[in-house]
């Protein structure tokens, strides 16, 4: 009789379950990862960086897991090693311009993230020299490893670690945590937040936006900056209203979802962090949960108001999102027509470590199904936007034009945040300008004045069968 195979692990938590079942079901160009553009300036020394990426790896077990799965296991365990696996590499940007480098970083990018997907795979450093003085470090590693916040911890302690190279850790362990958030949600005393995210999937429903232009499979994204004018004025009314910018963001990207599918009861996932207990803000490993935040859009309702009630709803979500599971709390709702998601992200401003200035420049997180997301960004006093979307859904071209519909947005309620949402202004100066005048402008068309009207529509469709009539 042959000896039975048996793996020894911890549990995966709630969030890695989800991540691995949605990993069972993505197609090869989903990959579920999380990533971080540095720019390091100073005198880096790259050997010291990599004993200091080594360090930290072995103080935080999240690093040096791995998912195994026996065939009759529905889903692996965290399997911890002994010795973490860093890559590390190094290369040379020297001597291309500004924009030859960013594509270079955007191509590695692109390539290391189809690498670090289902069983862990470490973490990923790629260090470039980028000029004198200058270095780009791009670190990459599996969603189920670590979340944005997560990606923002790893790189403060690598920056400690790189300046003291002395000195202990006892971090909180992720499989610790990961065990303790299976109590919490298996516990007999938390009913209450159970009741919570029943009573929100009691309605069904998602968002359906006008589906086309879009070719071929993976995910892809476009950026807009929307200046420092327009980005003090976005805090300016935060201030003003007690209320965050990102709020303010998150309302003005549900009015545009409004505005643009002509639906009155809005659903869009929003990205939590997961961290509310004491300890948690500096752990590694996975936290984050996107929460399904349903609003009302009905009526002569202003902005101010959505903004307002959208505001309480995300504050009182939060309370009780330790509690919010997949299996059947509210991923109905999110799975219903289009996904939808917003994410904030606020990136640290540049610390002085070890004669190196660190500053995080970009930051990538992939830990949901999602076919169009939102992520605002802050970088000091500037806000970017970045939309996230599936190139079956939308060409780049519809995702930049959506881009920028959406500042208009953030313009027309900036101006007036009493406006009512179908006043809201939607339309950029060049979808204006090309609507009422360019489209508009027929003096020079010479029309056959002899034909009648379906003989020229049938001249039409002769030139163009496959175009859509109306």
């Amino acid at each position: 009789m042959a000896e039975q195979a048996t793996v020894s692990g911890f549990r995966l938590s709630p969030q890695q379950e989800r991540v691995w079942e949605l990993q069972q079901e993505a197609a090869e160009q989903v990959c579920y990862g999380t990533q971080c553009e540095l720019l390091l300036e100073g005198e880096l020394e790259a050997e010291r960086l990599e004993r200091a990426i080594k360090e930290v790896v072995q103080q935080h077990e999240i690093l040096r897991t791995k998912y195994r799965r026996l065939p009759e296991m529905k889903i692996p365990v965290q399997v911890i090693e002994a010795q973490g696996k860093v890559r590390f590499e190094q290369g040379e940007l020297q001597g291309k311009s500004e924009a030859e480098q960013q594509a270079e970083i955007s191509r590695l990018y692109e390539a290391v993230r189809q690498g670090i997907g289902k069983n862990g795979a470490g973490l990923h450093v790629q260090v470039m020299k980028a000029g004198a003085g200058s270095s780009v470090v791009v670190l990459s590693t599996a969603a189920m490893n670590l979340d944005a916040i997560g990606m923002k911890n790893l790189v403060e302690k690598i920056s400690r670690r790189y300046e003291s190279e002395t000195g202990a850790d006892s971090p909180l362990q992720y499989a610790d945590l990961s065990e303790w958030q299976h109590d919490l949600l298996e516990s007999e005393d938390m009913e209450q937040g159970r009741e919570f995210w029943r009573a929100q999937e009691k309605t069904a429903g998602g968002i359906k936006l006008p589906r086309g232009e879009g070719a071929g499979e993976g995910l892809a994204y476009v950026k807009l900056r929307l200046g420092q004018v327009l980005s003090r004025r976005v805090a300016e009314l935060a201030q003003e209203q007690q209320s965050s910018g990102e709020r303010l963001l998150l309302a003005c990207w549900q009015t545009l979802l409004c505005r643009l599918s002509g639906q009155t009861e809005i659903v869009v996932g929003v990205a939590s962090a997961g961290r509310n207990y004491e300890g948690l803000g500096e752990a590694l490993g996975l936290f984050g949960k996107y929460l399904p935040l349903r609003m009302q859009m009905t009526g002569g309702k202003e902005f101010l108001q959505l903004w307002q009630e959208s505001s309480a709803a995300v504050a009182e979500m939060e309370k009780w999102q330790e509690y919010y599971r997949w299996n059947g709390n509210g991923e109905q709702e999110l799975s219903a027509g289009i996904v939808v998601g917003y994410e904030y992200l606020e990136l640290p401003a540049a610390v002085q470590r070890g004669g190196v200035s660190w500053r995080i420049r970009a930051l990538y997180s992939c830990y949901e199904r999602q076919q169009l997301k939102l992520v605002c960004i802050r970088e000091e006093e500037e806000l970017v936007v970045e939309l996230h979307y599936e190139r079956g859904v939308m060409s780049e071209a519809g995702a930049r034009r959506m881009l920028a519909q959406y500042e208009q947005v953030v313009r027309s309620v900036s101006a007036d945040v009493r406006v009512e949402l179908a006043r809201v202004e939607v339309l950029s100066e060049a979808e204006r300008k090309q609507l009422l005048e360019e489209w508009n402008d027929t003096e020079d068309v010479d029309y056959a004045s002899a034909k009648c009207l379906h003989e020229l529509f049938e001249e039409q469709v002769a030139r163009t069968p496959a175009a859509v009539a109306v």
